[in-house]
């Protein structure tokens, strides 16, 4: 999913929510950074923008701290599914808030 940022932006919080709680497992969202068509590096570590599983939160980090998505960047939806029937609609959604100043502390 493209969001279309044309500069660097900072996340201070981030969530995601399923569109239909019955039908999905969980949600990973990676930051795809322009060239990238893979978001995990060869150590098995990767770009990790939130998570959804049922009884989690949004990730809200504290005010000096942030998370920076590159200009261009693109989002992946890793959605799984939990087998329960018959074909249901789901689109998850996301929503994230930024800091008002460029943060002290960047996540990695």
């Amino acid at each position: 999913m493209d969001p279309g940022f044309k500069e660097d932006v900072w996340v201070q919080a981030a969530e995601c929510r399923p569109g239909n709680r019955k039908v999905v497992h969980h949600i990973l969202v990676y930051i795809l950074a322009p060239g990238r068509r893979d978001p995990y590096d060869p150590d098995g570590t990767a770009a990790t923008l939130v998570g959804w599983a049922p009884g989690d939160m949004p990730a809200v980090y504290s005010p000096d701290t942030a998370r920076r998505v590159p200009a261009g960047s693109k989002l992946l939806f890793e959605v799984h599914y939990t087998p329960n029937g018959p074909n249901r609609p789901t689109a998850p959604r996301w929503g994230s808030g930024s800091p008002k100043s460029l943060p002290r502390t960047p996540l990695r």
